[in-house]
């Protein structure tokens, strides 16, 4: 039994191209996966990243992301990274968030003191992911067979 030396990540996706291997069916043995991590308005890094990752048709086995990177990589995933991005960039712009990425709309400490949610998640999803930039399910599930059918389940 020979000794299987890994390749680089490099390596390794120069591999997938030349074969034009999809996830979900891949030759070779190896999980490549994207990790997006999250901290203010730094998801604008990540989805900067994913966008180029995106537009040279690098598609991992696994993307996993916290926080705002969790966002970039479901567009990611969906192969919406740059146009929805932009979206929720300029929503986020027009909310007034300053430098840091905190907003007193968004993230407002004050609210630790009451009953309402320091952060406006709801606002995120009802507003932002649902009608300004929503994620393109269908696309979601075309661009990773291995995520499990909505519909399917459903049943």
């Amino acid at each position: 039994m020979g000794v299987q030396v890994k390749p680089s990540v490099r390596e390794l996706v120069e591999l997938r191209r030349r074969d034009k291997s999809e996830p979900g069916v891949r030759k070779d043995p190896w999980k490549l996966a994207v990790v997006a991590e999250d901290g203010a308005m730094l998801w604008v890094v990540a989805a900067g990243i994913l966008s180029r990752l995106e537009e040279h048709g690098v598609f991992p086995d696994m993307v996993v992301g916290t926080s705002g990177g969790g966002e970039a990589v479901v567009y990611y995933a969906a192969q919406q990274t740059r146009s929805c991005s932009a979206k929720v960039l300029t929503h986020l712009s027009h909310r007034g968030f300053d430098g840091d990425g905190r907003s007193r709309r968004f993230i407002d400490t004050k609210r630790l003191m009451t009953r309402e949610p320091v952060m406006d998640l709801e606002g995120m999803v009802d507003v932002v992911f649902s009608q300004r930039a929503p994620v393109d399910f269908d696309g979601l599930r075309r661009g990773h067979p291995h995520l499990p059918d909505r519909d399917a389940a459903a049943r």
